[in-house]
């Protein structure tokens, strides 16, 4: 499963564990490149970012939403796959 892929309709939970270890680390990568721009006390004028610094928030956190997403809707997938196999 990637991020660009759609959910496979057969999912299976163990198919997620690589898909959310992925999203975590797209997460850490976003809240590290936020740390290193914004946690110093903010010059007089505000923070100011480059057009290229602010692309790449923007993208980063565009991947973490839809990997999010993505993981929410697999689960669901993976548990009524689950629940048809219990049945």
């Amino acid at each position: 499963m990637t991020t660009l892929s759609p959910v496979d309709p057969s999912t299976e939970y163990i198919e997620l564990e690589s898909f959310i270890c992925d999203a975590a680390n797209m997460h850490d990568v976003l809240a590290n490149q936020l740390h290193d721009l914004f946690s110093v006390q903010p010059p007089a004028g505000g923070f100011k970012i480059s057009a290229a610094e602010g692309e790449r928030l923007f993208f980063l956190s565009g991947m973490v939403t839809a990997m999010i997403e993505k993981a929410r809707e697999a689960f669901y997938v993976a548990l009524e796959n689950d629940r048809k196999e219990g049945a």
